[in-house]
């Protein structure tokens, strides 16, 4: 079957996900469940490690990865931040049994779109999935407010991720986007993604406010 954008029957576009979870029974579980249920949800591949995930050209399709976080060689957080870093557009949604404070900061700032625990009932991973895949931040109502709590204690932190920081480093040198693609090696629209994002974060919407922004964060 061809691996192009098939709708649904409501007419909506399928949501690509791929699934990374290094215990087979529960990997076949989760992939069993999700094609069981009548979403638009189309499981397009599940892998055992996070560098299966990485080497495969499947990647470029997906819409959402569903990661575990205790995966074995390269860990869920550093897949979910390889991944965001090559492909943006591919939202990843950490599921895992981890909810202590260094877990779920460090997925966070790797580039999660979200973070669900394993004991959450299917349709509640079912719709963190959607929502993932139309840009919101799904999180299991113990994590939601571990970082209402986190967010009170202390003031936000604005991280960027490596290659966020890569590209705003060249815009805050006057580079264009094609300039900063040719730099990094990486696609015109890859760098138009992270320039969204890198905006966002910051709050900002010019290459200048970018670089005074870098000024003041080195003092």
């Amino acid at each position: 079957m061809a691996l192009g954008r098939l709708p649904n029957v409501d007419g909506k576009r399928q949501v690509r996900i791929a699934l990374v979870e290094d215990h087979e029974g529960t990997r076949v579980a989760l992939r069993d469940t999700l094609r069981g249920y009548p979403t638009r949800i189309e499981v397009v591949a599940a892998f055992a490690d996070g560098e299966s995930l990485l080497r495969s050209s499947l990647r470029r399709l997906l819409d959402v990865a569903v990661v575990d976080l205790g995966l074995p060689g390269l860990s869920g957080g550093e897949t979910i931040r390889a991944l965001s870093a090559e492909l943006p557009a591919v939202h990843c949604v950490a599921l895992t049994v981890f909810e202590d404070e260094e877990s779920v900061l460090d997925v966070m700032r790797a580039g999660a779109y979200g973070y669900l625990l394993k004991d959450e009932p299917d349709e509640r991973l079912i719709s963190a999935i959607e929502e993932a895949a139309v840009g919101s931040h799904p999180l299991s109502s113990r994590i939601a407010g571990f970082l209402i709590a986190e967010a009170r204690r202390s003031p936000p932190k604005i991280v960027l991720t490596d290659r966020e920081e890569q590209v705003a480093r060249a815009l805050a040198e006057g580079a264009s986007y094609l300039e900063c693609a040719d730099r990094l090696g990486i696609a015109l629209g890859t760098v138009q993604d992270h320039v969204k994002r890198i905006y966002r974060k910051l709050d900002v919407g010019s290459k200048k406010e970018v670089r005074l922004w870098l000024e003041r964060r080195a003092g």
